[in-house]
């Protein structure tokens, strides 16, 4: 079932055309467990609704965890660079929900995401986003770049850097400020190909439920971005190390 979901948001496809390819790739089959290919719907559309309403929450987090630590293990993402990173808040239009999410400023990353219902000042959803960080990663951050809409966080135990600071900022500090800006564009990304903007499962806790399941659906494309130009870099260096060897042809000489 958590192989279904990690795909169906990969591909951002419905249940019942997940459930469709799954029939029909034998790759699909593989990578969620099927013991030998099948030629028959494993279960039902419906069943998918209920598994999630079953997981809730702290279920889908998990499933975030995993994609965390699939980049960690693959070194989608750097050590060093889970202790710093940027929040920021934005808008699923279709209950006016606010997900906010946490990235590292790195790779862009997404280690936290979370909606909150109404319209909390962004101030008030800092604190709960680095807890969630500081349970997902098993790490609290050191430094939190985010913009002005902050001020009057009340995080304490994390460092806060707002935007627009000027004083006491060493030249990596200033460069952290400069990498925030990137968040807004992963923002949009995630709304237009992630389906952030709007969310198709009922409720509340639906809504709650789809910001986490775009937050792991984001980390999946990043890891295979990755692992796509790992493999392009290592035939380069196959394919040079193999003309190296390769001993020179003699030009041909006629008389």
């Amino acid at each position: 079932m958590a192989g279904l979901l990690y795909l169906q948001h990969a591909y951002q496809v419905s249940d019942e055309a997940i459930l469709a390819r799954w029939v029909e790739n034998p790759s699909y089959q593989h990578l969620t467990g099927a013991p030998f290919y099948r030629h028959r719907l494993p279960i039902g559309p419906s069943s998918l609704t209920r598994w999630r309403k079953r997981i809730g929450d702290e279920g889908v987090q998990w499933l975030l965890t995993q994609t965390i630590k699939a980049g960690r293990k693959s070194d989608a993402i750097d050590e060093s660079s889970v202790s710093r990173g940027t929040a920021h808040a934005t808008v699923m239009e279709k209950t006016i929900d606010y997900p906010s999410l946490a990235t590292t400023l790195d790779e862009g990353f997404i280690v936290g995401m979370r909606s909150f219902p109404g319209n909390p000042y962004d101030g008030h959803t800092l604190a709960p986003a680095l807890e969630q960080v500081e349970i997902l990663t098993d790490q609290r951050p050191d430094l939190a770049v985010v913009d002005r809409g902050y001020r009057g966080h009340g995080a304490l135990k994390t460092r806060v850097l707002i935007s627009g600071t000027r004083r006491g900022l060493t030249p990596n500090l200033i460069a952290d400020l400069r990498r925030r800006s990137a968040i807004k564009a992963k923002i949009g990304h995630l709304k237009t190909n992630g389906r952030l903007s709007r969310s198709p499962l009922k409720g509340t806790l639906g809504d709650a439920l789809f910001a986490v399941l775009c937050g792991y659906d984001h980390n999946i494309r990043k890891i295979l971005a990755y692992l796509r130009t790992l493999l392009a870099l290592m035939i380069a260096a196959i394919l040079s190390a193999l003309c190296a060897t390769e001993p020179a042809q003699r030009p041909v000489t006629t008389a």
